[in-house]
């Protein structure tokens, strides 16, 4: 018979064991501190608070890690191999759900996210591969990253060696969406999509890329949108698309009102590196992008290379040079483009003419031979918060966007997708764009 004494006690046993379960979910302390360190396998959800990171992470297939609003990771790196450069393998779900107020930062230790480091790449990004079905990073802070690969790290994705990138995603049946955050400081690409629906979406990208290597660089197997972004001093373009990778979905991504200020001259081949470039049987609409001092303008490669440009429009695209170097080459004609000025672009072949006018900073700031020798014409990491490339009343560029298009995607599970804005650039006068 059940006395009320062991039912007492078997109460106690169905706690702890609820308890013991929860602690499996949710494996890391939930009162971290500075010196709480994590490794391995990890789901269910990630605290508030900072954590070491000792070792990689594997979120396993078929579960969900997820960081909330005000988890910082520190990546104990040190970038010389594969082994001592942590990173996080997303074979499931991984969310990292920072607010405005309360970002997620996935960093290195204060002592090493110097200027001078920027490159130096201490750990190994977030590395999505085919059996993730979602990936979802909002108001979130990615810094520091590009540990080299090691001869099995991505097979497909990396040679031994390889800089690895930010943030990686590959599955054609998935979602992945990247709004709202921040990511500076890698060795090579910051962002690559080799497959899935996608929103890159009112993002800031600076100093990426030592010597080459894009903002954002999607492969075949990619539908989705690059709006509403800031990129600050690219190595060599904000934003390239390319139907190459063998997936037969085709690469097909909108890239409309984004900002592109002084990108492209960490890559020194001819043609190579400024702002959008679409090539390999990638399609796309391109329109309303603000393209200031960048190395080269628009460039839809042309010969073996070339996209598929009975689906790709574009116009109403903003040009600016300081310099008649980089008035010539606003349509990269000389490096091999068969992209043309459109009627609907803003553009002018005296250097200077069409100040964007921002709010602050100074488009005559930098010489050429600055922005052609330095590694980067700025201060250092976080430049957006010491400028404001919104647009003064009276630019030039508001108004003159094309809204009566309809993106390749316009919505996608967990993200928001904002249509094109009737202004040129990632700030609008209407509420839209970019929220930093």
């Amino acid at each position: 018979m059940l006395t009320l004494q062991k039912l007492f006690v078997l109460l106690l046993l169905i706690g702890a064991i609820a308890s013991c379960s929860d602690d499996k979910k949710n494996p890391v302390n939930p009162t971290p501190t500075d010196t709480t360190g994590i490794s391995g396998n990890q789901e269910g959800t990630l605290k508030a608070g900072t954590y070491r990171v000792t070792g990689d992470i594997v979120v396993p297939e078929g579960k969900t890690w997820t960081l909330e609003a005000g988890v910082t990771l520190l990546f104990q790196g040190d970038g010389q191999t594969v082994a001592t450069s942590p990173e996080v393998r997303v074979l499931g779900t991984f969310r990292s759900l920072g607010t405005k107020d309360k970002p997620v930062v996935l960093t290195v230790p204060s002592n090493l996210a110097t200027i001078e480091n920027y490159d130096r790449g201490y750990w190994g990004g977030i590395q999505g591969f085919e059996t993730s079905p979602e990936m979802t990073i909002k108001w979130t802070k990615i810094t520091h990253v590009g540990g080299p690969a090691g001869p099995n790290s991505y097979v497909g994705v990396y040679e031994d060696g390889d800089p690895r990138y930010a943030v990686v995603y590959n599955n054609v049946n998935g979602n992945v969406v990247i709004e709202d955050s921040y990511i500076s400081g890698t060795a090579d690409d910051a962002v690559r999509f080799l497959g899935g629906k996608c929103s890159f979406s009112r993002n800031i990208v600076e100093m990426q890329g030592s010597s080459g290597g894009e903002c954002v660089n999607i492969k075949s197997g990619v539908v989705g949108v690059i709006a509403y972004n800031l990129f600050i001093g690219a190595a060599t373009n904000g934003a390239k698309t390319s139907n190459s990778g063998g997936s037969t979905v085709q690469c097909n991504v909108d890239i409309y009102n984004n900002t592109f200020v002084n990108c492209g001259y960490r890559r020194t081949k001819a043609g190579r590196g400024g702002s959008i470039n679409i090539e390999a049987g990638a399609r796309g609409q391109i329109y309303n992008n603000l393209i200031v001092n960048c190395r080269y303008g628009l460039r839809l490669v042309s010969g073996s290379d070339l996209p598929d440009t009975a689906n790709t429009k574009y116009g109403n695209n903003f040009f600016y040079g300081s310099f008649p170097s980089l008035v010539a080459d606003f349509l990269a004609a000389t490096p091999g483009s068969v992209s043309v000025q459109q009627a609907s672009d803003v553009m002018s072949q005296t250097p200077g003419a069409n100040d964007p006018m921002f709010v602050n900073y100074n488009v005559m700031a930098f010489t050429e031979d600055q922005l052609r020798t330095s590694f980067s014409p700025f201060a250092g990491i976080n430049t957006y918060s010491s400028y404001n490339f919104r647009l003064k009343t009276g630019s030039p560029a508001i108004g003159k966007g094309k809204t009566n298009f309809t993106p390749a995607l316009t919505s996608i599970p967990n993200g928001t997708i904002e249509g094109p804005s009737a202004d040129i650039g990632c700030y609008s006068t209407d509420g839209k764009g970019l929220k930093y």
